[in-house]
């Protein structure tokens, strides 16, 4: 009996370990035959950019990760890079991130105008990116910047003063007005502009009429940056809510047809409840309509952050290293993980797309 009890426990051992091994083989043909290799210079060649335009055409949002580190400079590529495909083959004309939308101002200013003397964050080189693609474009399909954050001190009293006119405002609101037009934009402190910012709130809530009749089409902005509900003090806190509400808010008014977005990794995880990509899916708006496009980082370091960290994808990590990065030929690969495939759900869960980089900084 023992001997027969042991040839069981063997049989059964060899039964489940040439099963794991099958498994293994399953995973790896169907990445080997859902990987897209590119690079931000050539970007997506006609194989990758037909299997986007067949796969993403149920989607509104097409979200992608800042995996990593924020200081990562291939970010300045990989923007441009998607909303040319999405432009072109969805009408895709707006592009959010992690801004306010005193920054979408200043910088919609800029794309209109082209004056540099507005380029006042380090992501300037992605906004002239976005300028030059304008030129090539037709009005209908030139490109516009939102951010759905909250208000950076650099741009805060800049934007204020760039949408204010000039005229003479009603004596009921003309001591806000002055607050506005007398601030420093060159005072980047966040107590500096959020005690103008309390003033101000406290008064449109008693002056609204007269603040909209100031302003006239202006006023939306104005009311968008004085009512954002995050501030310059919650860098730290949980701002996914605040991130969902704002972009779900611009979709009212906007209602077009594909958006595109990038965000930190930290708010891309499809597979938790209170990211802002997971808020945004589950909503009326976007119900199963949010494509997520994560993104893991190997070997990439920053000089201001030093190695870039990849912890959003702890419990997969040594899954990508097994299995996804022996694929990876180029320092960029697109995997797509929409298929029915079963040996890609925990994959999956994350977000339909991965995309593995290699040795940036």
């Amino acid at each position: 009996m023992k001997n027969a009890a042991k040839f069981f426990v063997v049989l059964l051992l060899v039964v489940c370990l040439n099963n794991v091994s099958k498994s293994q083989d399953g995973l790896n043909e169907y990445l080997s035959s859902h990987q897209y290799p590119f690079s931000l210079q050539a970007g997506f060649d006609a194989r990758t950019t037909a299997m986007l335009e067949e796969k993403l055409g149920n989607y509104k949002l097409v979200l992608q990760a800042q995996g990593g580190s924020h200081y990562l400079h291939m970010y300045t590529y990989l923007a441009p890079l998607w909303l040319s495909v999405l432009n072109e083959h969805f009408g895709a004309t707006v592009f959010f991130n992690e801004a306010g939308h005193s920054a979408s101002i200043v910088y919609n200013r800029f794309l209109q105008t082209g004056d540099t003397s507005l380029l006042i964050f380090r992501s300037k080189e992605l906004i002239k990116k976005l300028y030059q693609m304008n030129l090539s474009l037709p009005e209908s399909r030139r490109l516009k910047f939102h951010g759905i954050d909250f208000e950076s001190p650099r741009s805060y009293v800049l934007a204020l003063q760039l949408i204010t006119p000039a005229a003479q405002p009603p004596v009921e609101i003309a001591s806000s007005i002055a607050l506005i037009k007398n601030a420093n934009p060159g005072l980047t402190q966040c107590d500096y502009i959020t005690d103008i910012n309390k003033t101000l709130k406290k008064e449109l809530g008693r002056n609204t009429k007269s603040f909209m009749f100031f302003f006239g089409e202006n006023f939306r902005d104005f009311e968008r940056i004085v009512t954002n509900g995050a501030t310059c003090n919650d860098t730290r806190k949980n701002r996914n809510p605040n991130l969902a509400a704002n972009f779900l808010s611009f979709d009212k008014e906007f209602q077009h047809r594909m958006y595109y977005a990038e965000l930190g990794g930290a708010h891309t995880m499809l597979s938790q409840q209170a990211t802002a990509a997971s808020i945004i899916n589950e909503s009326d708006q976007f119900k199963n309509k949010v494509c997520v496009v994560n993104l893991y980082c190997a070997n990439c370091t920053t000089a201001e952050e030093g190695p870039s960290s990849n912890w959003s994808f702890g419990n997969i990590e040594k899954d990508i290293a097994k299995y996804f990065l022996p694929l990876c030929t180029s320092n960029f690969t697109l995997f797509d993980l929409t298929g029915d495939n079963p040996l890609i759900k925990k994959f999956q869960a994350y977000g339909q797309f991965l995309i593995i980089a290699r040795n940036q900084n």
